[in-house]
């Protein structure tokens, strides 16, 4: 049995966070060393997932906006 979904781009962005916020280098860093985070609109689900709570995501945007 096969299935095909589609996820929208905030979906697909928290998905990746999730993944992210659960590798094994990541939560290791998170615990007993440092964690910088860049910006980038998938940056800030990554940092959301990570600290648990919810952020300005538009302050994370990458380039200029209009």
């Amino acid at each position: 049995m096969q299935a095909m979904f589609t996820l929208t781009p905030a979906e697909s962005k928290r998905l990746i966070g999730k993944g992210v916020a659960a590798l094994p280098e990541i939560q290791h860093a998170q615990k007993n060393g440092y964690l910088l985070v860049g910006r980038g609109s998938t940056n800030a689900y990554i940092l959301e997932e990570l600290l648990g709570k919810k952020i300005k995501k538009e302050g994370y945007t990458a380039g200029q906006g209009i």
